[in-house]
């Protein structure tokens, strides 16, 4: 092992490797499980031995297989995410040297450490980006600075403009430094799928997070039971995340049920949130003694006050607002303005609307709108 820092002994990743050495040690592992040698090695260095993507031993990823590796299909600044300390070993945190593997959160993925730690040589000689589109490139036959091959993702020592993902660094092919490391891989004949994308849609915004821990918030490829994908927002934060959201901005009448119900797009779900956008219904106090009696939990929000307090002897027909389900088995008020239910089976539906013809308040009595953000899980 040549690596220059053994503080985790052999957690540490490898450096101190020049890009012949990584060449070398990819034939080497090749050889272990008897697959074909990507590279050609003697005492005078490594070349590639045949077309990239014919090898099917271990070797040195491509510049291009490296990115699409570290961005898994997102946008993010980093590997995994864009706030450098969650992903990455660099600079601002490392104490000046190597740290274990696979000690920060993995990218969409799975992979660790694609972002900091020790930077990684790819296969390309450097070059310049063209101005034409390629598919699978493998960088020019001949280097175009001498000797200068690329690594990518910064180091333990790198500021965190160095660990983007779409940070290139120009490399002397022979140069053994102690920031410069390897991330081997081979193609196999089973299909590459990064979970959450248009190709590969996860089931649920749950499941996608139970794969994918380190999955943030935003917009992701679902395919509910099966069907065709849709694109949906999920809420990866709130309540230990895993949220996907099926109705934006949902209008909630003051005057009789809204008729309005919201399929969860076939989602199998237990459990259902609302979130407060903005808004407020109300009813007066025609049947003050009238209270529902239907799961006075399953209610929310008060006359003019979202978080009024929930009192069968209230003056007012406080109880505007009323969620419909079954097999109830309990409501979880997580702050002042968002709540969810609890089913004891899975359903793909719930309906939304005022308390009109539970509470007893008349049609009359009640008014306003109110609009609900709407997830299942």
């Amino acid at each position: 092992n040549p690596s220059h820092f053994d503080e985790c002994g052999d957690d540490c990743p490898v450096e101190n490797v020049s890009w012949t050495m990584a060449a070398a040690f990819a034939n080497a592992v090749s050889a272990t499980v008897g697959l074909t040698p990507c590279y050609a090695c003697d005492s005078t260095g490594c070349t590639v031995a045949s077309a990239v993507y014919a090898c099917d031993g271990y070797r040195l990823l491509t510049e291009a297989e490296w990115e699409v590796a570290a961005r898994c299909g997102r946008e993010t600044r980093y590997a995994g995410n864009s706030v450098a300390s969650s992903v990455a070993w660099y600079a601002g945190n490392s104490g000046d040297r190597t740290r274990t593997v696979a000690t920060k959160a993995p990218n969409h993925c799975g992979v660790y450490d694609m972002s900091g730690n020790v930077a990684e040589w790819v296969h390309d000689w450097y070059n310049d980006y063209t101005t034409v589109p390629l598919t699978d490139p493998v960088g020019p036959e001949v280097p175009t600075i001498a000797d200068t091959k690329i690594t990518r993702g910064g180091s333990w020592d790198a500021t965190t403009d160095l660990l983007r993902v779409s940070n290139r660094q120009p490399t002397a092919y022979h140069d053994e430094s102690n920031i410069h490391g390897i991330r081997l891989g081979r193609i196999t004949a089973a299909d590459v799928c990064i979970p959450g994308t248009a190709t590969c849609p996860a089931a649920s915004c749950k499941q996608l997070l139970d794969a994918v821990p380190s999955t943030e918030t935003g917009l992701h490829w679902l395919s509910p039971d099966g069907a065709a994908p849709v694109e949906a927002f999920c809420d990866m934060d709130t309540d230990d995340g895993g949220w996907t959201r099926v109705a934006d901005n949902a209008r909630v009448f003051g005057t009789g049920v809204t008729g309005e119900a919201y399929n969860a797009e076939g989602f199998t779900w237990t459990e259902a949130r609302f979130a407060y956008d903005s808004g407020s219904v109300h009813a007066s106090s025609t049947y003050p003694d009238s209270m529902p009696t239907f799961n006075p939990l399953a209610q929310r929000f008060g006359s003019e006050n979202w978080s009024f307090p929930l009192n069968a002897n209230a003056a007012y027909c406080d109880y505007d607002f009323l969620l419909t389900y079954e097999n109830p088995e309990s409501t979880v008020y997580l702050n002042d303005t968002d709540w969810k239910i609890v089913r004891g089976t899975s359903t793909d539906t719930v309906q939304v609307g005022s308390i009109e013809g539970a509470a007893a308040c008349t049609l009359d009595d009640n008014y306003g709108d109110a609009y609900l953000d709407i997830y299942v899980r």
